[in-house]
């Protein structure tokens, strides 16, 4: 059978770029990016997909076959993200809804014990300015603006759910 992936964010720079590696590795997948005004994702990123994967340009909040997608998924690869820093300061609540808000509606809908490898891809931005050049697990996250902060919420709401839930969660800066 066919391995298949679901992309969260899959229209924006980095997950096209996912996608299109994982469609060419013969990986089925759909990708969901929000229709959200000045998010990142852009359809021309994944023109190239377009009519070979299943695009679903809405909130992950509205996927109505959201738990199905899960069900069907071998890995699971969590993208979404807008990293708009400075507009982040300037509307922290709109921040809080695309860098907090999406990822929770998401990991809620995931069951217990789902069988889906999941990536939570975060931001150097959680990291803030460490006094090293290189960040490892180690490395102490101490956000020094808006969307670094709400990428640390959803991450450890990623950290939460996985013991909750009994999930396999890798983190990514």
């Amino acid at each position: 059978m066919k391995k298949m992936a679901l992309v969260l964010g899959g229209a924006g720079f980095i997950g096209s770029q996912i996608a299109s590696r994982l469609y060419t590795a013969g990986i089925g997948l759909p990708l969901s990016t929000g229709c959200f005004l000045a998010r990142g994702g852009r359809l021309q990123n994944i023109r190239s997909l377009r009519g070979m994967v299943d695009f679903l340009q809405m909130p992950v909040r509205s996927v109505t076959n959201l738990s199905h997608l899960i069900d069907h998924s071998d890995l699971i690869i969590d993208c979404m993200a807008w990293t708009r820093h400075r507009a982040a300061l300037a509307d922290p609540l709109y921040d809080l809804q695309l860098n907090v808000e999406s990822h929770l509606d998401f990991i809620q809908s995931v069951p217990t014990n789902a069988s889906a490898q999941i990536f939570f891809l975060g931001s150097r931005g959680q990291y803030g300015n460490p006094l090293t050049d290189t960040i490892t697990e180690e490395t102490p996250q101490l956000p020094e603006d808006v969307q670094g902060i709400h990428k640390v919420t959803a991450e450890s709401y990623y950290r939460l759910y996985a013991k909750l839930k009994n999930l396999m969660l890798s983190a990514c800066v």
